[in-house]
């Protein structure tokens, strides 16, 4: 038993750790060939990108942007920096790439949905969440509110701070739309003021209402009282004020006639 184990220690165990070592090299390099010889088989040639989720964007762009083309072998391909190099168009929020083997790469866009325009010197389209994406550029058409009122400066140096002001004036704006008594109201522009709170103008005819700082949701039936009173008394509304902190029941109202205010009441 001593001679077997002797002989085992000295001549078997080296010997299985050879095989098992070059079993092991064998692996790698059979695996690195493998590796090779998919990143270059003229099988593996991508023939057909296809692109969802594309509205604005073009996949022409996005496909420069990446440096991806047809003809290119699959698995050649880094799907994650792609997407982040996508991502780099200014209407591209999230892009995945992604290999369909043999021959396909699918790409997969959300694009960014453009709720307002902050006025910032030049136009710049944001979304809800007050986040700037694009510059306006000529020719370019939107049916979106323009939110006035903030300051280059400001913008940069308390980003969070403008943003929340935005989001709560474009929430505001968008159930003054979606109000049943303000049916056919359109918000045309948000004026933010960080003491006096926001002003918006409806249209049509560019009415100004001032809302007050605080509780402003609250003063919607208020302002459709406003709007069926000066249709009784077949008045123009040039500017309508809500933010009298004192009387958060009452607003006045400045018709076209001038001269003339009036005092409504809820």
């Amino acid at each position: 038993m001593d001679r077997k184990l002797w002989i085992q220690n000295l001549v078997i165990a080296p010997l299985r750790v050879l095989f098992l070592t070059a079993l092991g090299l064998g692996l790698g390099m059979g695996a690195y060939w493998l590796a090779a010889h998919l990143r270059t088989s003229p099988a593996l040639a991508v023939r057909r990108i296809e692109a969802q989720g594309l509205q604005r964007a073009s996949l022409r762009d996005l496909l420069q942007l990446a440096g991806l083309r047809e003809g290119m072998n699959v698995f050649s391909i880094d799907v994650n920096r792609a997407g982040r190099l996508m991502e780099e168009h200014p209407w591209v929020l999230r892009a995945q790439v992604r290999r369909v083997v043999p021959d396909r790469i699918m790409v997969d866009i959300e694009e960014h949905q453009p709720a307002a325009m902050l006025s910032l010197g030049a136009l710049y389209l944001m979304d809800g969440g007050g986040r700037i994406f694009k510059r306006l550029q000529p020719g370019e058409n939107f049916d979106l509110p323009v939110v006035t009122g903030v300051d280059r400066e400001a913008y940069g140096k308390q980003l969070e701070q403008v943003q929340r002001r935005v989001r709560e004036a474009l929430s505001l704006a968008g159930q003054i739309e979606s109000t049943s008594c303000l049916e056919g109201r359109r918000v045309s522009e948000v004026h933010l003021d960080e003491l006096m709170g926001p002003s918006l103008v409806l249209d049509p005819g560019a009415v100004r209402v001032r809302m007050g700082s605080k509780g402003a949701v609250a003063r919607l039936p208020l302002l459709c009282r406003v709007f069926d009173e000066m249709k009784q008394r077949k008045l123009a509304v040039r500017t309508i004020m809500l933010d009298l902190a004192s009387r958060p029941t009452w607003a006045t109202v400045v018709p076209e006639v001038r001269g003339v205010d009036v005092g409504v009441e809820l």
